[in-house]
């Protein structure tokens, strides 16, 4: 099994998107976050929290809205559990990193 960090991308901040939504939307987005976390069982190792920039000098467009850790056997087995995911449902993107183990043999 590997490590996989995914970064939810989104056009507008968290703190941003929250404040611009009614609170029913907010409840119903974060009932669908939840219930996505329950259908991803223990392949979810971290369902992370969302993020605001404190500093990147380099960033581009879309803001790193949030995180995740999941353990799956290959990127096309966590592109599939991430189907139907709310994020991606409500116009977000995510970006599929490998964590890698620097302290395994060669």
């Amino acid at each position: 099994m590997s490590k996989f960090l995914v970064l939810y991308r989104s056009p507008m901040s968290p703190a941003e998107m929250f404040s611009s939504i009614p609170a029913e939307q907010q409840q119903a987005f974060a009932k669908a976050w939840l219930a996505w976390d329950a259908s991803a069982g223990p392949a979810l190792t971290d369902p992370g929290n969302p993020t605001q920039v404190v500093s990147d000098p380099k960033a581009g467009g879309d803001h790193v809205a949030g995180y995740a850790l999941i353990e799956a056997e290959d990127a096309d087995a966590v592109n599939k559990l991430l189907t139907g995911h709310p994020h991606l449902a409500n116009g977000g993107t995510v970006g599929i990193y490998e964590v890698l183990d620097m302290a395994a043999p060669a």
